[in-house]
């Protein structure tokens, strides 16, 4: 599938979830092998719940994020495509430790 600039800022402008969603489709055939577009994050929470996929376009520096609902039986259902970027998020956890005092 061809695409510039313009063809991607006009489908997310459509919100054309089904674009993107072809061009990750495809991932494993050509593009893959001229690696213009890489899958950076996919989350699926399975039949029926939340999916979040974002797309990277490395030669126009640019992430494109679909957000929906995952089907096992036919397409994901998309809800949101919008421009996105990544950032990074430090959280601090708790794990059970043994008591260390005298």
């Amino acid at each position: 599938m061809k695409y510039n600039s313009k063809t991607i800022k006009d489908a997310v402008r459509r919100k054309d979830a089904k674009f993107f969603y072809n061009l990750y489709c495809e991932l494993d055939l050509a593009l893959r092998k001229t690696e213009e577009v890489s899958c950076v994050y996919d989350l699926n929470f399975g039949d029926g719940n939340s999916r979040t996929l974002t797309l990277q376009f490395h030669k126009l520096d640019c992430y494109v994020t679909l957000e929906g609902t995952h089907s096992s039986y036919s397409d994901p259902y998309w809800t949101k495509v919008y421009f996105s970027q990544p950032y990074e998020h430090t959280e601090i956890r708790y794990r059970e430790h043994y008591d260390t005092l005298q």
